[in-house]
């Protein structure tokens, strides 16, 4: 969901994904998820798409294979 700066774009960008048909994944950033808790577990709760927090890549604690791992993790598969 790049490119979302306030609440507006959010729910414009998750409204978009959610009619998307080839889309079962959503990932979304820890910031992200805690700027806008209502709208992600919203989201988390829709049946058609499992929505899975991954760390920034800006967290000074988190490094690049981490962040794989978290994606691998939350897909379920190798990345």
């Amino acid at each position: 969901m790049g490119g979302v700066s306030d609440e507006a774009s959010l729910n414009a960008a998750l409204q978009a994904l959610s009619e998307r048909k080839d889309i079962a994944v959503i990932l979304v950033t820890r910031s992200l998820s805690a700027r806008y808790p209502a709208q992600i577990d919203e989201m988390k709760r829709d049946a058609k798409t499992l929505v899975s927090e991954i760390p920034d890549m800006a967290d000074p604690t988190v490094d690049t294979e981490s962040i794989t791992r978290y994606i691998a993790a939350a897909v379920g598969t190798a990345v």
